[in-house]
C-alpha cells in the first residue's frame, strides 16, 4: 500500500531537483572545502551529496569518538550542579549587565562602538566549569571501556521552496 504523503514529496523532491540543478565536481557535491594546506588533518565530522534516482541524498557522518566525547560532555553537564544565578554571558546578552565598550574614532569628534567585552565571569560559574571539567576527565578514565556503537541513522529532509 502507498503512502500518498511520501508518494508526493518524493514526486515533489524529483521536480525541485530537475528545475534546480547542482553543480557537481565527478558526481559529489562537497559543501564544505577544506583549504589545501589542511587536507592531511582529521575531521569530526562532514557531508556530502550526490543524485540518487532523480532526488537529492545528503549523507551527514559523525566520528564515533566525537559522538562519545559529546555523550561525555553532557553527562557531566547533567552531574554537575548548575550554578542558582543566571550567567554572565545571559545577562550580557539581556542587557542586564553591560560590558567594557571599545570606540573608534570617526573624524575628529566623533566615534562608534566597534566592539564590546563581556565582563568576568562569576565566581559561581567559574566553579561549575571547573566541576564540569573533573566530571568529564573522571567519565573519561573511569568509562574507556565503554565503546561508542556504530550507529546509521535515515533521515528523509524534503526541501519546500
Amino acid at each position: 500500500m502507498k503512502n500518498r504523503h511520501l508518494e508526493y514529496m518524493r514526486r515533489k523532491m524529483r521536480e525541485y531537483h530537475r528545475h534546480h540543478p547542482w553543480r557537481l565536481d565527478g558526481g559529489l557535491f562537497i559543501p564544505h572545502e577544506y583549504p589545501e594546506g589542511k587536507t592531511n588533518k582529521l575531521s569530526w565530522w562532514d557531508d556530502v551529496g550526490f543524485i540518487l534516482n532523480g532526488r537529492r541524498v545528503i549523507v551527514n557522518w559523525l566520528h564515533p569518538r566525537r559522538a562519545y566525547l559529546d555523550a561525555i560532555e553532557q553527562q557531566a553537564f547533567d552531574d554537575a550542579p548548575a550554578p542558582s544565578t543566571p550567567s554572565t554571558f545571559e545577562r550580557f546578552l539581556s542587557g542586564q549587565e553591560p560590558g567594557t565598550k571599545h570606540w573608534r574614532k570617526l573624524g575628529r569628534s566623533r566615534k562608534k562602538v566597534v566592539s564590546e567585552t563581556m565582563p568576568k565571569t562569576a565566581d559561581e560559574w567559574v566553579a561549575f566549569y571547573d566541576a564540569v571539567n573533573e566530571r568529564e576527565d573522571g567519565l573519561e578514565r573511569a568509562d574507556c571501556r565503554r565503546m561508542a556503537r556504530l550507529q546509521l541513522r535515515a533521515r528523509c529532509l524534503v526541501v519546500r521552496g
